[in-house]
């Protein structure tokens, strides 16, 4: 496993055709997220360069419940970040996998997919084991043709459950309400101050938090840095074996 990026609250790590993100101890805050993602749009447009094709896995195992009032204001961010990346996802992606057993921490992450629909299948697991398998099954499910590489036509009718490959029985879209994380964050001497008081329900909190995305604009791609990073990863790609579902 070769690692792409690291930082004191992610490590982003490449293993043949697995991108696989290991979160350390805290969520990442808008900061580290801009830093991420400009590591990962790089990947991606290498990924496009080279027709190369992936999969995801979001380790969240590690985090600090203390952390989820910065991740609960980045939500927007990530869902532009995702929403860019719809044509990548589409055509380079196989699917994706979130390692995490903390509910409270898996409701933060239900907050994106309530405002963002993934292109390609995805799961909650308990750990990695459960993640090949899920990668396993979705292999054969292409070899079948239930899902292509390429735009998909009948996507457009789809929702979020026809994407979300539920082992636990858990409705996507079953949120805990914010009184209640409140109280459990409380109970367990968590600092609740700054927790958003209300998820997606304000036009004027998502104009908001738009006008605070736009101030983080994708590295330079002329720059030397990015030239260099890119540089970088693609050595980094091109030493890993490209595992196909052919």
């Amino acid at each position: 496993m070769t690692q792409i990026y690291k930082s004191e609250y992610i490590i982003i790590s490449l293993n043949k055709n697995i991108l696989y993100h290991t979160i350390l101890n805290k969520l990442p805050n808008i900061e580290e997220f801009v830093k991420m993602s400009n590591v990962l749009q790089t990947f991606y447009n290498i990924c496009i360069e080279k027709n190369r094709h992936f999969y995801q896995i979001y380790n969240f195992n590690n985090i600090e419940l203390s952390s989820i009032p910065d991740f609960s204001k980045c939500t927007n961010f990530i869902k532009n970040f995702f929403m860019k990346n719809k044509d990548i996802f589409n055509n380079n992606l196989y699917c994706s996998a979130v390692i995490i057993n903390n509910f409270l921490v898996r409701n933060a992450l239900k907050l994106v997919l309530n405002v963002y629909i993934p292109s390609k299948p995805f799961t909650f697991v308990k750990n990695d084991s459960e993640v090949y398998e899920f990668f396993k099954s979705i292999r054969e499910e292409y070899k079948q043709k239930k899902w292509i590489l390429g735009y998909d036509e009948t996507q457009q009718i789809k929702t979020i459950n026809d994407f979300y490959y539920n082992k636990d029985n858990d409705d996507i879209k079953e949120i805990i309400k914010i009184k209640d994380v409140k109280k459990i964050l409380k109970d367990k001497n968590v600092n609740v101050n700054e927790i958003c008081e209300n998820q997606f329900s304000s036009e004027t909190e998502d104009s908001n938090e738009d006008i605070e995305s736009e101030k983080y604009e994708s590295e330079n791609t002329d720059s030397v840095e990015y030239i260099n990073k890119k540089k970088e990863i693609e050595e980094i790609i091109d030493n890993n074996t490209n595992d196909t579902v052919d």
